[in-house]
């Protein structure tokens, strides 16, 4: 894709002023902010000063326990996000690459381009033993924001933890008491950046990189929400798999994959970016 920006010239009027290419997929966002959704090659004609707001992939959402009664899995952190204000790039080429989403019970990619990155967020956990009082085997995943702690299911419905937001932690998954008596302690969500990841970091930005919900337990006919599709170019992690009894089928089990990264590119001075050719 070949752009021309135009940028505000001397007396009102205006020029071109800043050229260049890039070989993958993108998509503007307003009059001077351009999202770069695929991996590919940047090239300028000029040198060029830019704010840069990169988001990580997703991590995968945790799969639930396949046995008639266990613990759900985590959700999988939000991408990691950064901002760099004022950066000056040189003419000619630089290499983008955009995270994918982390697979159910694997990690994001990295957010990168050249030397500025973010990294993509942490899987959350998954438990294959049905282990009942060790709650970091439904632990949220770390990034961006964190993943919610998944639930355990026995002889009830028992509530995933929310998924953080705006570099939040996960929330708490809900515990369960087994059939000895013994309490299955809440299970921790991940823990988030503590800071924003708005676009460019600013209050009014687009959210990006959301923790995935922890899945749900239970067990019997009380059937739970299955994980949620995550979106591309969003950082979200992914929700964690839902433990049922296995008279319910296993599509649930399964965490969901995170969203893919995605890079702004905001240009200070400009006012509008014309596609000459594609």
């Amino acid at each position: 894709m070949i752009f021309n920006a135009v940028i505000a010239g001397q007396n009102g009027g205006s020029v071109n002023g800043i050229k260049f290419t890039y070989t993958g997929l993108t998509e503007a966002r307003g009059s001077n902010v351009l999202a770069l959704l695929t991996s590919g090659i940047l090239n300028f004609e000029n040198d060029i000063m830019l704010d840069l707001f990169l988001v990580g992939g997703g991590g995968g959402g945790g799969t639930a326990y396949s046995g008639d009664v266990g613990p759900s899995g985590g959700g999988g952190g939000g991408g990691y996000t950064a901002t760099h204000l004022a950066v000056q790039l040189t003419a000619g080429e630089h290499s983008a690459v955009i995270g994918a989403g982390g697979a159910a019970q694997s990690n994001g990619g990295t957010t990168s381009l050249d030397t500025y990155v973010a990294a993509g967020g942490k899987a959350g956990a998954s438990d294959t033993s049905g282990d009942s009082t060790t709650a970091t085997t439904r632990k949220g995943g770390n990034g961006g924001s964190g993943g919610g702690g998944g639930g355990y299911g026995w002889s009830n419905y028992k509530a995933g933890g929310a998924g953080g937001t705006d570099g939040g932690d996960g929330g708490y998954g809900a515990g369960q008491v087994t059939g000895s008596g013994t309490i299955d302690s809440r299970a921790p969500g991940g823990t988030g950046q503590g800071t924003t990841t708005r676009a460019f970091g600013e209050a009014d930005g687009a959210l990006f990189a959301s923790g995935g919900n922890g899945g749900t337990g239970n067990s019997g006919s009380s059937g739970a929400a299955s994980p949620a599709v995550k979106l591309a170019n969003t950082g979200d992690g992914g929700d964690g798999g839902c433990y049922q009894a296995t008279s319910l089928g296993a599509s649930t089990r399964t965490g969901t994959a995170g969203g893919s990264g995605i890079i702004l590119l905001r240009f200070p001075n400009v006012t509008q970016f014309s596609y000459l050719a594609t």
